[in-house]
């Protein structure tokens, strides 16, 4: 059960891969939208990527929602890209993951935050 106003991470059931020529869209079920489950995510989905999604999952709704595994909360849309050239696949964090998780920002952003600190000690 999510109550209102509450978060949680969820995933997909299925995996997904991506070739070059394909991008995917995740965008959460309009009939859910109207009980106050929003669904969010990175959305875009890279080519080449693998994995399986995850899923941000608010109730921004005045009731309690209660959600079951296998349930159909969000919608992938999928759409053909074209390359120039040869494409290479961008490296990503979130690669072949196996399981919801969050950044680590200490480590993937190590070099912005050291530059940010840096520049507040020089001043």
């Amino acid at each position: 059960m999510l109550h209102p106003g509450q978060f949680v991470l969820g995933e997909t059931l299925e995996w997904v891969h991506l070739p070059k020529d394909l991008v995917a869209f995740v965008i959460g079920k309009s009939t859910w939208g109207r009980d106050g489950l929003i669904i969010a995510t990175a959305i875009g989905v890279h080519p080449y990527w693998s994995g399986i999604l995850t899923l941000e999952i608010s109730n921004v709704g005045e009731i309690p929602i209660y959600l079951y595994p296998g349930l159909a909360i969000a919608q992938l849309f999928i759409a053909s890209v074209e390359a120039g050239g040869s494409a290479v696949p961008v490296p990503s964090a979130f690669q072949v993951q196996t399981g919801p998780r969050t950044r680590n920002v200490e480590i993937e952003d190590r070099e912005i935050i050291q530059s940010f600190r840096q520049r507040l000690a020089q001043e």
